[in-house]
């Protein structure tokens, strides 16, 4: 019976193999064989050579084809000849070019005692037929050599295809017994088609062209190298990538027939297989032409600067790894020797699965984590965006959203008389002590509502003793009567200052209707403005202005509680050196002017002044009293042009646009606990410069309107599947190394 190679050489069979091998010694001894003689002398004698191989032996079998006098054809086994394959591993094509080399020459031999009028060549390798038709300049050293030995002593019209099956020289690289052997009509007669005329001999169509083996391995890399790399771009973790890869390599090797079949859950070698062949094809990838000059020795600087300082040398599996200076270190292999890993999908999805296997580590710790093993390059910029990316470190320590800084609203940067656009703000609770003793020294609750002017900075305080809505409007009708009615008034989203809007709005309408305000008010009411909830930032005036109240405040109390009527008397005298703050810097001319201050505008025309005409350019002597006041003021409005109002111009943070918050961004919001819960956008409110400062947020517990600085905008898949700074393949990584 004929001798699979996937069955085990036993002793016996390597004795039958030995007697066959002298059998076909025997037989190509003979220069003359037996039956030459027992037939009639041929008219016309054709040599048939054919030669096969297999990755222990090949071999060739010359079959002598003769034509009567009667044309008669008959196909006799002239002789044989085989070799066993080297005991150095060579691929089947080089086998094949060899078993090739060993058919022409022993043909060349034959040829020299018979004299034939014809001869052809047959080899079943289609790729071996297509070399022989190229030049052997085009080929190495081992193919050269070999091609012209063959085109010495044949041409290449000569050789032809020939199926496997009808191929009596596999016989010699398969092997068969001397039983299968003695009654084999292929191996003594050939193959029956051989005695036909030559249009009637197969005809198998061959490329003008096949590659040659480099040729080939090139091209197997290139489609695993695109094969594995657009599956590596579908998966989100590198688990899963080495788990279809391993059951891609353990698919090919249950195709080989001469291995035991694999099957159940993949093995750890299995995996570690699959990460080495990952690696492999994204250096090949991403590296080109790197593991060429590692060989020669001819990287330098100008091409691999990154590379160079890393020593890079490639392993017995074709893995590039760092050589570095730890030779003799007492470490793992992998450590004094990781494995070189490209900026590529790969590498983000190794970062991404030790940072989750190691508890969310820290962007250095991981970095030295992954070093054990892998040196990726640029890895402190990969570690720190897998980290910045993690939805579950973000949640831990979200990063509230910026948008640039906004224009100063009008009033602001418009000159009117003050406290014409008013900010109020409240502070405290700040504790005193009551009128009236009570038991245990029982302590009182007073808050201060802090009157900040948009254009002057011109402070005015008041006292109440709660945050009713009622302490509030008393409170505000006092800062009226004193320094006159605003037209524009801005606070926060306070409960008891929408109800004071509220109330005034309804008071001013019942005095309108009742006919009991006066003619040239009746016209005027306030309008006022809101802040986003929770948006203090917005409000840089008079956050400041308040800062500043409780600087002088804890100074001067020293931790002491005083009388109501003490603390009046205190705030008054704040006020008033609030309102003496330079708005500008200080000249060190001595011979300019005072410094210009809020208190300038406070007593250089009285409350309800007038538009007055311009003094400025009369002489001092020709102005009347009332004029020299209006002069005073007007110098007072130029210096506030000249002086302050540039030094406005510029954004002292929050200076770039951010990509703004879309709806349906899941974000995590601030609320009033200080917690972090997750909600969904719902609706975006744009200022007048076209950028959204302020979102509507939909939560578990309801829908809320916040300013952007208290939303924190949960990292996207898309954000976090990018790899910044990744090269395509086929790019100089040069640059990015």
């Amino acid at each position: 019976m004929k001798k699979g190679w996937d069955e085990p050489v036993t002793p016996e069979y390597q004795k039958k193999w030995a007697q066959f091998l002298a059998h076909l010694q025997d037989l190509a001894s003979l220069e003359v064989p037996r039956w030459i003689s027992d037939i009639r002398k041929p008219i016309h004698m054709d040599l048939h050579v054919f030669c096969d191989t297999s990755m222990k032996a090949y071999g060739v079998a010359i079959y002598c084809v003769t034509t009567d006098s009667e044309n008669r054809r008959t196909s006799r086994l002239l002789t044989a000849k085989s070799r066993v394959a080297p005991l150095q591993k060579l691929t089947i094509p080089r086998l094949e070019l060899c078993g090739a080399l060993l058919a022409a020459t022993y043909a060349d031999r034959v040829k020299n005692i018979y004299a034939p009028d014809a001869m052809y060549f047959w080899c079943d390798s289609s790729v071996v037929i297509s070399w022989i038709n190229r030049p052997p300049s085009s080929f190495k050293i081992f193919f050269s050599n070999r091609m012209e030995g063959i085109l010495k002593l044949s041409t290449p019209a000569q050789w032809k295809h020939v199926p496997t099956h009808s191929n009596p020289a596999d016989l010699i690289s398969r092997g068969v017994t001397p039983q299968h052997l003695r009654d084999s009509q292929l191996w003594w007669f050939g193959p029956k088609w051989i005695v036909l005329p030559e249009n009637q001999w197969p005809i198998s169509p061959v490329n003008s062209y096949y590659p040659t083996e480099e040729d080939k391995i090139m091209l197997t890399a290139a489609s695993e190298v695109s094969f594995f790399h657009s599956w590596i771009m579908k998966y989100s973790s590198s688990p899963s990538v080495q788990r279809f890869v391993g059951h891609c390599l353990r698919f090919i090797h249950n195709t080989n027939p001469y291995k035991p079949k694999l099957s159940g859950v993949l093995t750890t070698e299995e995996f570690e297989r699959a990460l080495i062949c990952l690696i492999y094809t994204e250096q090949q990838t991403f590296f080109k032409g790197v593991p060429e000059l590692i060989k020669r020795g001819a990287l330098s600087k100008s091409h691999w600067k990154s590379l160079c300082s890393l020593n890079p040398f490639i392993d017995d599996r074709g893995i590039i790894r760092v050589g570095g200076r730890l030779k003799n270190a007492d470490t793992s292999f992998d450590a004094k020797h990781p494995m070189l890993l490209p900026k590529s999908r790969l590498a983000l999805l190794l970062a991404r699965h030790e940072h989750q296997r190691n508890l969310h580590a820290p962007p250095t710790l991981l970095l030295a984590i992954m070093r054990l093993r892998f040196w990726p390059l640029g890895g402190r910029n990969l570690v720190r965006k897998v980290v910045h990316d993690c939805v579950s470190c973000f949640k831990a320590k979200p990063v509230p959203t910026h948008q640039l800084m906004g224009d100063l609203p009008r009033h602001r940067v418009t000159l009117q008389k003050p406290f014409y656009a008013v900010r109020i703000d409240l502070c405290g609770p700040i504790y005193v002590k009551p009128d009236i003793p009570r038991p245990r020294g029982a302590l009182r609750k007073i808050y201060i509502v802090v009157f900040v002017c948009l254009a002057t900075k011109a402070t005015h305080l008041e006292i109440v003793h709660d945050q009713s809505t009622e302490e509030f409007l008393q409170s505000f009708r006092r800062f009226c009567a004193r320094r006159s009615r605003p037209q524009h008034v801005y606070s926060d989203c306070g409960k008891n200052f929408e109800e004071a809007n509220n109330e005034l709005a309804r008071l001013l309408q019942l005095e309108r209707n009742q006919e009991k305000i006066c003619m040239d008010t009746r016209d005027e009411g306030i309008l006022w403005h809101f802040n986003p909830p929770g948006s203090p930032h917005q409000g840089g005036l008079w956050e400041a202005c308040v800062k500043s109240l409780k600087y002088h405040l804890i100074k001067m109390t020293n931790g002491s509680n005083f009388p109501v009527k003490d603390l009046s008397t205190l705030l008054c005298q704040i006020e008033a050196v609030l309102n003496s703050r330079p708005l500008c810097k200080l000249s060190d001319d001595p011979n300019d002017d005072a410094f210009l201050t809020p208190g300038h505008f406070l007593i250089g025309a009285p409350l309800v002044a007038l538009p007055d005409p311009d003094c400025t350019h009369l002489p001092l002597n020709r102005l009347s009293g009332s004029q020299f006041c209006q002069r005073k003021f007007q110098e007072f409005s130029k210096r506030w042009h000249r002086q302050y109002l540039n030094t406005l111009q510029q954004r002292v943070k929050w200076k770039s646009c951010q990509p703004g918050l879309m709806i349906d961004d899941a974000v995590l919001l601030l609320d009033e606990t200080g917690r972090w819960v997750l909600g969904r956008i719902v609706e975006t409110h744009p200022g007048h410069d076209g950028h959204t400062r302020v979102v509507s947020v939909r939560t578990k517990r309801g829908t809320y309107k916040r300013a952007i600085t208290k939303c924190a905008k949960l990292p996207t898949p898309e954000e976090m599947d990018s790899c910044s700074n990744m090269e395509q393949p086929g790019e100089d990584v040069q640059h990015s190394a």
